[in-house]
């Protein structure tokens, strides 16, 4: 959806707001992603702020978002391949995991965000 393109049951025309395209995940591994999985920062990010590296979240997706422009990624994670687990781009931000469902440390990236909005309307 914030993407330029996405590719579930079709192609559709996506909101733009992350240049990119949502894709399956790879073939070879089992779709849905349902579970615990790690994520690696590739550079530092206020909403992963006080969170540590390689921390575990909560996926339920069969999709990836394959920003065009990799410098976009602020978390990543493996599962068949490494991709986009969290980007931000401009003043837009997106987790592929479930922060609701990551016990502390996703609502650590919540209240983060909340933070974040906060102090853009200053």
């Amino acid at each position: 959806l914030l993407a330029d393109v996405g590719y579930e049951d079709g192609e559709w025309a996506g909101l733009g707001l992350v240049p990119g395209a949502c894709t399956r995940l790879s073939e070879g591994v089992k779709i849905p992603h349902i579970g615990w999985n790690t994520v690696e920062y590739p550079k530092p990010s206020p909403l992963f702020e006080g969170v540590p590296e390689s921390t575990a979240f909560y996926f339920v997706h069969s999709y990836r978002l394959e920003p065009a422009d990799a410098s976009a990624i602020i978390g990543s994670t493996e599962y068949g391949v490494r991709f986009a687990a969290a980007v931000q781009s401009t003043n837009v931000f997106a987790v592929q995991f479930h922060p609701e469902k990551s016990s502390e440390m996703g609502l650590r990236v919540l209240a983060n965000f909340g933070r974040i909005t906060e102090e853009s309307r200053r």
